[in-house]
């Protein structure tokens, strides 16, 4: 693509099509287009058929024609993460900004409205991740109200330990409050160069990595004797579960801009989707 539909895309939010020559203001109408070009009249074939003879891709849960298979693998994940951020715009930029970087979500809550809940977002840990947990830690310590905490773990049922079986998350938390700043933080943590740990995070972030690199037969035996999981907490997680008990925190935050340090919170209805899904 050249530089100025380049540059009309981002500006308009349109798709072009180097294979028709065309703008589109969204994939739904490029795949009515799609079809119109190959489908005769009273045509019999199915849309598989018909994507086959036009060199094309159709999905039949979506029933959407695609122009490549890339496009449709991206076009799936897209509403994913429309689906797993819940309304909230920030959380849906940070699953981006994860898929760019090769970091794993597992679960997530954006927030909402209705309801004392309690935002968050689970990442696989793994030897991609482990290198922004000192740029999570630095750019969380300037908020109030989160809490991150790891997990090493054994599945439920015992039959099932083994070594390789041990699943390595880490959970960063907040609050209805402040969910659009803490998925702002972690976006801007994992976009921005490494940043220096600070005291006041080193502890944590030092026995994080000391299991994380224990080797895989020591590492099951420490979560064996800890009955199946090894976890810690960063950050006040007691106090904060109690005000949220006691109905604080429940205001939804809807805006969050960091340059203005200035948070709006107005109570508007989210898309709520159930939360911990499997990606």
């Amino acid at each position: 693509m050249d530089k100025i539909n380049e540059t009309i895309e981002q500006k308009e939010g349109r798709i072009y099509s180097n294979k028709y020559n065309r703008f589109f203001k969204n994939n739904l109408e490029k795949s009515r287009y799609i079809e119109s070009l190959y489908r005769k009249e009273n045509d019999l074939r199915t849309e598989a058929e018909i994507a086959k003879e036009a060199g094309v891709y159709y999905d039949g849960n979506l029933k959407m024609f695609f122009e490549t298979q890339q496009e449709l693998l991206n076009y799936r994940q897209d509403k994913n993460f429309e689906n797993w951020s819940e309304g909230n715009k920030y959380l849906y930029e940070l699953f981006n900004t994860c898929s760019r970087n090769n970091i794993k979500t597992v679960a997530s809550c954006g927030g909402h409205h209705d309801k004392q809940a309690v935002p968050y977002i689970s990442i696989v840990l793994d030897e991609v991740s482990i290198t922004y947990i000192n740029n999570i830690l630095e750019e969380l310590k300037n908020m109030n109200n989160f809490w991150i905490r790891y997990h090493f773990s054994l599945p439920f049922e015992k039959e099932e330990w083994d070594p390789k079986n041990i699943s390595k998350s880490i959970q960063i938390y907040g609050t209805n409050t402040n969910c659009c700043e803490l998925f702002y933080r972690l976006n801007k943590a994992i976009s921005q160069e490494p940043l220096q740990i600070s005291k006041k995070s080193n502890e944590f972030v030092k026995k994080l990595n000391n299991l994380f690199f224990t080797p895989e037969k020591n590492l099951y035996k420490l979560v064996v004797e800890s009955r199946g999981d090894i976890n810690d907490t960063f950050g006040e997680k007691e106090r904060i579960l109690k005000e949220i008990e006691a109905g604080k925190h429940r205001e939804l935050q809807q805006y969050y801009d960091e340059s203005e340090n200035t948070i709006k919170s107005e109570v508007l209805p989210a898309d709520i989707v159930e939360a911990d899904m499997d990606r």
